[in-house]
């Protein structure tokens, strides 16, 4: 993030995500070498291979650069290991929940342990995407997938409440049914 020293302490949008994020102090005795990228577009022949893809904004960067020329992030000392997104769970979740919803008809406890999974599985995974510790391409399959559980609950309660007011009504019609 490049800015002026006033600036430190507000909060901004990162030019990277667009997130609000707060500005830090200017860090002194720091100098930053500026980056040395050129427009990819530019770049022509062997020059195409020495770009990277930034691991903060996504934007291509040359491979040696210092500092993304894009979002500002230092890329000195950074070990490209860690940088790694885990992968997403879209699909296991959106298949636990159309599971659940499926198991329902036919075992009401295991569609409700279907779906309970399933929801605490789309509400952890969505929150690490939104960290940005997790691969947000599936952030699509993982809240329909939230969407499907939080349904099933709800069909699961309205049946047993339904299943309770039957009971009940038979009970209301025909006292002595049970003697």
């Amino acid at each position: 993030l490049r800015t002026t020293e006033d600036k430190a302490g507000l909060t901004a949008p990162c030019t990277g995500c667009g997130s609000l994020v707060t500005v830090p102090e200017a860090s002194p005795g720091i100098d930053w070498p500026e980056s040395q990228d050129v427009d990819p577009a530019s770049a022509t022949g062997d020059e195409l291979d020495e770009f990277k893809n930034c691991p903060m904004c996504g934007e291509q960067i040359r491979a040696r650069a210092t500092r993304c020329r894009y979002c500002g992030e230092n890329l000195v000392g950074r070990d490209p290991t860690t940088l790694q997104l885990q992968p997403h769970r879209g699909q296991l979740i959106l298949g636990l929940s159309i599971g659940s919803l499926v198991m329902c008809g036919f075992c009401g406890i295991v569609g409700l342990a279907l779906s309970i999974t399933s929801w605490v599985m789309a509400s952890q995974d969505l929150a690490a995407m939104d960290e940005g510790r997790m691969d947000p391409s599936g952030r699509g399959l993982t809240r329909a997938g939230r969407i499907i559980a939080r349904i099933q609950i709800v069909l699961l309660v309205l049946g047993v409440l339904a299943y309770i007011g039957f009971i009940a009504i038979m009970l209301i019609s025909n006292p002595n049914a049970f003697q």
